[in-house]
């Protein structure tokens, strides 16, 4: 048994997708933050190959002498699955070891002094309003000197309109206020790191150029939905459910609590 170092982050502690969950419905919100209720979320293979490869790209920039490899890791977090079929699981970790191979080989040319892997910021909308996030990876190009805030994200599908569906995206203007806040940098490189798992496996990686309308409403949202938050007590039924086919079933299926709310 191997002694090295296994990261398995999951959500940050106070992070955006809390804030989204309750715009998308304050009902789930409850049920996935406020209750004692385990959350359980059927086996999706679309997730746990984008959480197999997260947690592969964690390991392959972090410090090996410390931490296991990509392939242990991902083996690692694949034996530990207590959902899913052992077919499923074992498709989902084969490719997952492939795309991280291929990766590997494709950005071996990268010059990059690694300055974070995986690390929790807070960062503050308002004096008394702080909220934490993720980010997956920070580092310095060593060929411009910039410091560089990567996501990486997983998909079947690609257009080059993805580019422009992330200006907007919350998790990222939170990215420019942490540049901001802990690096003193106003207008920062976001590289959205894109790995495509189809059964040809391709790789794009795409700099975001932020909606500045976005940047400036984000403050004002979040503590919006802070101030209707604390309307709250810990009663899950206290919070309102939002009724849309959207909200009820998403693009990985029916909502968790759908048998719940729909009772």
């Amino acid at each position: 048994m191997s002694d090295k170092l296994f990261l398995n982050t999951g959500r940050s502690s106070f992070g955006f997708s809390r804030f989204q969950t309750f715009a998308q419905c304050p009902r789930k919100y409850a049920y996935d933050y406020i209750s004692k209720e385990k959350v359980i979320y059927p086996f999706s293979k679309s997730l746990e190959k984008g959480s197999m490869v997260h947690i592969g790209l964690a390991h392959h920039y972090l410090d090996s002498n410390n931490y296991l490899n990509p392939q242990q890791a991902i083996k690692k977090y694949s034996s530990e699955l207590i959902h899913g079929t052992e077919e499923e699981i074992t498709e989902c970790t084969d490719k997952s070891l492939i795309a991280i191979e291929q990766y590997i080989e494709n950005y071996k040319e990268d010059k990059f002094e690694i300055l974070h892997v995986e690390k929790e910021f807070e960062y503050y909308v308002a004096p008394a309003r702080k909220m934490t996030q993720r980010v997956d990876l920070i580092y310095r190009d060593l060929e411009t000197e910039e410091v560089v805030f990567c996501d990486h994200k997983t998909t079947s599908r690609y257009s080059e309109s993805i580019k422009d569906n992330y200006r907007m995206s919350g998790q990222f203007i939170g990215y420019t206020m942490i540049a901001k806040q802990h690096f003193g940098i106003s207008n920062p490189r976001i590289l959205l790191n894109v790995i495509v798992l189809t059964k040809q496996i391709r790789f794009y990686r795409h700099f975001l150029q932020m909606s500045q309308n976005a940047i400036i409403n984000y403050p004002k949202m979040i503590c919006h939905i802070f101030n209707l938050m604390d309307n709250y007590s810990d009663t899950v039924d206290e919070y309102p459910m939002i009724i849309t086919e959207f909200s009820c079933n998403g693009k990985y299926g029916k909502c968790p609590h759908f048998d719940k709310c729909s009772t």
